[in-house]
């Protein structure tokens, strides 16, 4: 039975999902959290990114901040796909209040995270002559 179920788990086509964070001021030094299936898979602190590979299908999400409640994300996802999901901070007031996960465009998300592999390339040629 275990073998069967390894074999069938290797067949499923899998999916890429790519998290990210942009960069900015709002909720700079807190980082979101991310948990699938009560298991924390990151933590995004801003400007940063992860690819995540999962199975076809409906997924729910679970983000957090250190404080507050927990969020609920549901996601379905079509087999053979890269999947760009951003992390942002809710807001109450001026105040963070959550953090939620937005699927966004290749595009977007591609965008994004190349303009911070700049950012961060910029930073790191700065710092070689410290």
């Amino acid at each position: 039975e275990a073998k069967r179920l390894a074999e069938e788990e290797a067949a499923t086509p899998s999916v890429t999902v790519i998290f990210f964070r942009k960069g900015g001021f709002i909720g700079g030094g807190i980082s979101i959290h991310i948990e699938y299936r009560g298991t924390k898979i990151a933590s995004l602190p801003v400007g940063s990114s992860f690819t995540y590979s999962i199975t076809p299908g409906k997924h729910t999400f679970d983000t957090s901040l250190y404080f507050g409640g927990v969020r609920e994300n549901v996601f379905e996802f079509e087999p053979r796909q890269t999947y760009y999901i951003m992390a942002v901070i809710e807001k109450q007031g001026i105040f963070p209040s959550g953090a939620s996960l937005r699927l966004v465009t290749e595009a977007e998300g591609r965008a994004v995270i190349e303009e911070q592999k700049k950012i961060k390339d910029n930073q790191n040629s700065n710092q070689i002559g410290l």
